[in-house]
């Protein structure tokens, strides 16, 4: 009993210690409202009239994937 409730008050103080770091560094962080409106830079093809491929633009080469396509390892 005797060493119950200092341990009770060395648990709380350790919750209160982890919040606070969690608070000072969360707050730096962007909010994760940027993901949902998200549009990546894509790339730009250029096609002949034959259907050949002619050229790229980008400045970063990303193309989008379905999630099906992405490997699980």
């Amino acid at each position: 009993m005797l060493i119950a409730i200092p341990l009770a008050v060395l648990t709380g103080m350790l919750a209160i210690a982890a919040a606070g770091v969690y608070i000072w560094l969360a707050r730096g962080l962007p909010s994760i409202e940027w993901a949902r409106h998200y549009r990546p830079p894509l790339v730009s093809t250029v096609w002949s009239g034959d259907e050949q491929l002619i050229g790229e633009f980008y400045n970063e080469r990303r193309l989008v994937v379905p999630y099906d396509r992405i490997p699980k390892r």
